[in-house]
């Protein structure tokens, strides 16, 4: 509803941000399960855990890697749910497995729920939010997604997108690391959560949003910027320091 828009535009407070965002998802009207892999894997995630994984060497390595100025990411504690949850979905979900993305979305649903509930919610996302197509091996929508924010780039800021294309700035170079991590690679945790926010009330078209945004906030230096700056100022360390300044 426009009311619930509103409220959520306005910001979700902290404390009761996991319960409205389980509750957003719970709202989506989700296809139902079909795919052999996933009837096959109807076990309780105690069990998911308990089954080897043919993608433990690269969860093992990508956990650290995530928020890792983050306390609890930091942590035994916190790496060991994000692991479990990884891993509870790679064994849930065959065809999707792993995709180096995966645990930046998963860490800030760990941030406002249980582990278990953090599991339930990343499904939905994955299954109600047209994200699989993103996180498959083939990563077939990618560059659909890309193609479509390379147009609303075109039409939006036409200028930016020319000099783009001068200086060889492709959106595939900077825009693939924000689809695939929900924004946790280049923005501070706080606006991550907000996209997250925004997400979960209207879906992928949010992605798009956030990557406009960014984009028309750094409009004017992208535009006198060689290929070199261009990449450096999308980049995450540029990015946290604009973004932690402004709210500073």
């Amino acid at each position: 509803s426009k009311r619930l828009a509103e409220l959520v535009y306005a910001g979700i407070p902290t404390p009761v941000r996991g319960m409205v965002w389980v509750n957003l998802a719970g709202s989506k009207e989700l296809v139902p399960e079909t795919t052999i892999s996933v009837l096959q894997s109807q076990a309780s995630y105690p069990d998911l855990l308990n089954q080897p994984t043919q993608h433990e060497k690269y969860i093992v390595k990508d956990v650290p890697r995530t928020y890792p100025g983050h306390e609890y990411f930091s942590g035994a504690a916190g790496q060991e749910t994000l692991y479990n949850v990884i891993k509870a979905y790679a064994n849930y979900h065959g065809e999707v497995g792993y995709c180096q993305g995966a645990p930046f979305i998963v860490g800030i649903l760990l941030l406002h729920m249980p582990e278990e509930e953090a599991f339930s919610l990343f499904c939905k996302i994955m299954r109600g939010y047209g994200l699989r197509g993103l996180f498959k091996p083939s990563m077939a929508d990618l560059p659909l997604r890309l193609f479509q924010l390379d147009g609303l780039i075109h039409s939006l800021f036409p200028a930016l997108h020319s000099h783009f294309t001068d200086i060889d700035v492709r959106t595939a170079s900077f825009a693939s690391a924000m689809f695939l991590s929900m924004f946790g690679t280049v923005l501070p945790l706080d606006l991550v959560c907000r996209v997250m926010d925004i997400f979960l009330l209207e879906g992928i078209v949010a992605l798009f949003k956030s990557a406009l945004a960014i984009l028309a906030d750094n409009h004017d230096r992208l535009l006198i910027a060689s290929f070199e700056e261009a990449m450096k100022l999308m980049s995450f360390r540029s990015l946290m320091e604009i973004y932690s300044s402004a709210d500073s």
